[in-house]
């Protein structure tokens, strides 16, 4: 290549003056004229704009004051204040009418409304939408304004203006005028903005109470929506620049009012703006075109000079691309004429690199396939994780998260990417990133494997999720700190399970206790009664009766006997559905059962002209063990619901067992039927899927002597407590048949049986006892029936009175108290406080073995137990029978005496 005769000018050279001559001063000056005239026009329309909303809040606070004084008129009113609503109406009505549309609501505490100026008078009355508000006046007694709301009974957009109605020192009632936006959009027309301007009246929650123009569509949106990136919360009026909901760029203002928290917001957009500077963009554009077109011109000249220069590098550039000798050239320009003689160093350094790329190449296919494969597996595995999985290097930021972060935290992997990225921390519920921090700092965080740490989030949609995170560090093949791996799984639905678990088991044992709350003072207070009536007629017995009395407290005892049985079937319904009731396992005849049912029901069917028969099948053993007690009680039912609505015909029971082909072996459970059929009214047809439900009657139509629907209830629930079941065949007008299977087990013929108990005359020979009784009645009761049985009785009130009276018993002055029949529930002092200090017996005054038994009103589940825990030797549960009460003092007596001769 031949080298230049002369040096050639720079490229440099020749671009920086074609731009300093052409573009350069042109654009300068013409961007320079668009920004003055563009920045004058701005502060001009953004000062009125301020001026604008400034003038429209205070109209906002100056209606607010005008509503208020008329709501503060109406709160003071006579006839508010005594109650008198018709009156108070007419005075509504004569305020309304210079307020068309509004309405005066009064409410309670609560919310309830008690006035409704809408709502004809007599009309239901809902609660008040905005309770907070109401709440607030109740609380502060001082006046409020509400944001926009839906009205409960118009269904139309309202603000409230809430004003407390004072009743002596106590706010009584909070009073409320309702105004339609209709009068905001008044406001605004008032002001007749410039054309194309936009103003809008935002309540304190940053929702459209009004738009210039557009009241109905945009009543109740968020103001974000109107205006993107509006601040109600300024505390002075100030201009910005936003983007309308049209996407249209505007200019805006927003002033708060200070009185009610309200702002007005006012809008321009920026088409208005420019539509005076574009006058000037014009001329501006007129000279730029002609500096530019000059500018042009001489770049040609320029250019071509250079592109001359250039185009003698083709050939020499085709020729390096063939492999072939470049051929020589002479370049008008220093820059081409170096690139030439890079061409020709570049020719050689090809041949050299030739052969090295060609190996390199070969080498890269292969570790590009084996990253590839690798790549694959990765991407199948981290795509199709339910985990959002991440990995953050050394400095803290994240070199790459799963995509599963998008489904569980609502942003996309990207955002954790890069720096100044979102990390974990940031969406981390503000109470839980103390933990997270502590966490991140303990040790057990760059192990491998560590306890799980729960905490919250903040998804992008707002809503909380629950994450439990694992994570550990990274090391590299030379043990070189990578960073650390982190992994997240969403437990939202977990949780929530959890806490609804929870809150169902919160529910359900604050209703068994309240149920139990109740059945235990029903039964207090019923069986107390009762068993006053049950004691006196106790007593009338004794006395001598004409036949016609003997009929009568025969009836009363009877009728006390079934409000006694209503209270047991009660509890002991109560007590089957709560899991109390405990199965007795003891043994007992089955003839026994024969005996009781027509001992028991044998007179009501001769009255009735029934045929009452009881068979049991010889296959049965004679004893078996069960809990005879619920036995004789599911019998004594079926048999008496038979009796009871048989009219004529029979009741047959009949017994056998479950496999007449199997026979009984002893010890081994067997199934026992027991069949109760009858020939009466039958139970209609679409009440038998009913007839073992609580409170239910076949036959309402009986009246009282229907019962009250417990009986078949307790019957199914105390069968399957037992391990048994239930079936029921009826035929409306024909009869019904019960058939109730229960396991019982066989027991030899041989056993003993229990020795016959000593004569009441016995039990009561030179014995004292004392009755604590705070019920006249139960107290007057006990004490004579114990004094007709030969017993010497002392009485006492309350607990206090019995210890008073046990401190000064003598042997000189009185014999001592043989047995205490104690009361549980007195004024003063209960009966369990006096048992422990008899036990405990610290001022040596009492005799701590001194039988105690318990005659009270609590017979719930556990109520025994707790009473003999107490100190007490037995329980009776009123209404207490004379035979059940001596048979517990005897034991109580007996026990006594075979300790002191132990002690002998």
């Amino acid at each position: 290549m031949t080298a230049p005769t002369s040096t050639p000018l720079s490229l440099r050279l020749h671009l920086a003056g074609l731009v300093a001559a052409c573009v350069l001063p042109v654009w300068l000056c013409a961007a320079y004229l668009v920004h003055y005239a563009y920045t004058a026009k701005k502060n001009l329309i953004q000062s009125h704009m301020v001026e604008v909303a400034r003038n429209l809040s205070l109209a906002v606070d100056r209606e607010f004051a005008i509503l208020l004084a008329a709501a503060e008129g109406l709160a003071t009113s006579p006839a508010l204040q005594t109650g008198d609503f018709p009156v108070f109406r007419r005075q509504v009505k004569t305020l309304l009418a210079g307020y068309p549309a509004s309405d005066i609501i009064v409410a309670e505490a609560s919310g309830q409304q008690v006035f409704n100026s809408y709502l004809p008078e007599g009309a239901p009355l809902p609660k008040r939408a905005v309770r907070e508000t109401v709440r607030r006046v109740f609380e502060t007694g001082r006046p409020g304004i509400s944001n926009l709301f839906r009205g409960a009974v118009t269904g139309r957009y309202l603000v409230s203006l809430d004003m407390p109605v004072w009743q002596g020192a106590a706010v009584g009632y909070d009073l409320a005028m309702t105004v339609p936006v209709a009068r905001f959009d008044q406001l605004l027309a008032a002001e007749r903005l410039p054309a194309g301007w936009t103003a809008a009246v935002i309540d304190a929650a940053a929702v459209v109470a009004a738009r210039a123009g557009q009241a109905e569509t945009w009543a109740g949106r968020p103001a974000g929506e109107l205006l993107a990136g509006l601040e109600t919360s300024r505390d002075d009026v100030a201009a910005f620049e936003t983007i309308r909901l049209d996407g249209e760029p505007a200019l805006a203002a927003y002033d708060q009012a200070e009185g009610s928290g309200w702002g007005v917001a006012v809008a321009v957009p920026r088409s208005v703006l420019l539509a005076e500077v574009q006058g000037w963009l014009w001329w501006t554009g007129g000279g730029v075109l002609t500096l530019s077109l000059g500018g042009f011109l001489l770049a040609l000249a320029l250019a071509r000079r250079i592109a001359g220069s250039i185009d003698t590098l083709v050939p020499a550039a085709e020729a390096l691309g063939q492999g072939l000798p470049l051929p020589q050239q002479r370049f008008g320009l220093a820059e081409t004429a170096a690139v030439g003689e890079a061409l020709s160093r570049a020719a050689d350094l090809l041949a050299a690199r030739a052969a090295e790329r060609r190996q390199a190449e070969d080498a890269r296919q292969q570790v590009e396939a084996r990253l590839a494969e690798r790549e694959h597996i990765f991407r199948i595995v981290a795509d199709n994780s339910h985990d959002w999985e991440f990995w953050d290097g050394p400095d803290g930021l994240c070199r790459w998260v799963s995509p599963a972060c998008a489904r569980v935290s609502g942003h996309p992997a990207e955002a954790f990417l890069g720096p100044g990225s979102l990390t974990v921390r940031d969406l981390i519920h503000p109470e839980d990133r103390a933990a997270w921090d502590a966490h991140l700092d303990s040790p057990e965080a760059l192990e491998a494997v560590h306890e799980e740490l729960h905490f919250r989030i903040l998804r992008a949609d707002g809503r909380v999720a629950h994450i439990a995170h694992v994570c550990g560090r990274i090391l590299g093949p030379g043990g070189e700190n990578l960073g650390r791996r982190g992994a997240n799984r969403d437990i939202t639905e977990q949780h929530h399970h959890e806490r609804e678990l929870r809150r169902a088991k919160e529910m359900a044992d604050a209703g068994s206790r309240a149920k139990s709350e109740f059945l235990a003072n029903m039964s207090h207070e019923v069986r107390t009664p009762i068993n006053g009536v049950v004691g006196m007629l106790q007593l009338l017995e004794t006395t001598a009766l004409t036949e016609e009395q003997q009929e009568y407290v025969a009836m009363a005892g009877r009728a006390a006997g079934r409000l006694s049985r209503l209270l047991g079937d009660i509890l002991d319904l109560s007590k089957v559905e709560s899991g109390a009731l405990v199965l007795q396992q003891t043994p007992f005849e089955l003839e026994e059962l024969r005996q009781a049912i027509l001992d028991v029901f044998g007179p009501m069917a001769r009255n009735k002209n029934l045929a009452l028969s009881v068979d049991l099948a010889q296959a049965l053993p004679r004893r078996v063990m069960g809990d005879d007690v619920r036995l004789r009680q599911i019998l004594l039912n079926l048999v008496g619901n038979a009796v009871k609505y048989t009219d004529s015909g029979f009741v047959h029971v009949a017994v056998f067992p479950g496999d007449p082909d199997s026979p009984p072996r002893e010890g081994a459970p067997f199934e026992v039927v027991f069949v109760v059929a009858d020939t009466g009214r039958g139970i209609p047809g679409h009440k038998l899927d009913s007839v073992f439900s609580p409170f239910v009657q076949t036959d309402p139509a009986a009246g009282p002597q229907g019962g009250v629907g417990l009986g078949l209830a307790i019957v199914k629930r105390l069968v399957e407590l037992m391990g048994g079941r239930i079936h029921l065949c009826s035929v409306e007008g024909q009869g019904t048949s019960m058939r109730a299977v229960v396991p019982l087990t066989p027991l030899p013929a041989e056993a003993q049986v229990p020795a016959p108990t000593g004569s009441q005359a016995e039990t009561a020979s030179g014995h004292v006892v004392l009755v604590v009784e705070d019920d006249d009645m139960n107290r007057m009761a006990a004490q004579r029936m114990l004094v007709k049985l030969g017993f010497t009785v002392h009485t006492a009130c309350n607990g206090q009175e019995a210890l008073d009276f046990l401190a000064g018993q003598t042997p000189q002055a009185q014999p001592s108290v043989d047995l205490i029949l104690m009361d549980i529930q007195m004024p003063v002092m209960d009966g369990l406080e006096a048992t422990r200090r008899i036990r405990e017996n610290a001022d040596g005054r009492f005799d701590p073995l001194t039988p105690i038994i318990a005659l009270t009103a609590y017979a719930m589940a556990g109520d025994r137990e707790r009473f003999l825990q107490a100190g007490l030797d037995d329980h009776l549960a009123k209404p207490v029978k004379v035979a059940e009460m001596l048979d517990a003092m005897k034991r109580a007596l007996d026990r006594r005496a075979e300790a002191a001769r132990k002690k002998a």
